[in-house]
């Protein structure tokens, strides 16, 4: 997330937890197969090659970065807390 704030597309493997729930693949980064680090390496080629193609996903992965800001993340927790408290 903190890559992405900062406007940089992220090339990550997709671990059971974590990146395929921030990343959205060929939109704003790369998933990549755990292991798989032929793929990784094709990846980051990309964007190392393509300047377009970064500042694309760049930008894409800025306003996704969006959806984990401290203002919505602080709301979720609230409604949560809100829905495990007890009723009265």
């Amino acid at each position: 997330v903190e890559a992405e704030t900062c406007g940089l597309p992220v090339v990550s493997y997709a671990c059971p937890c974590g990146p395929r729930d921030i990343i959205r693949h060929g939109k704003d980064g790369f998933l990549v197969n755990p292991g798989d680090k032929k793929a990784f390496a094709q990846h980051l080629r990309q964007l190392i090659e393509s300047e377009e193609l970064r500042q694309a996903m760049g930008r894409a992965a800025r306003a996704n970065s969006e959806r984990f800001a401290l203002d919505v993340i602080m709301k979720q927790w609230e409604q949560l807390f809100e829905e495990l408290r007890p009723k009265r």
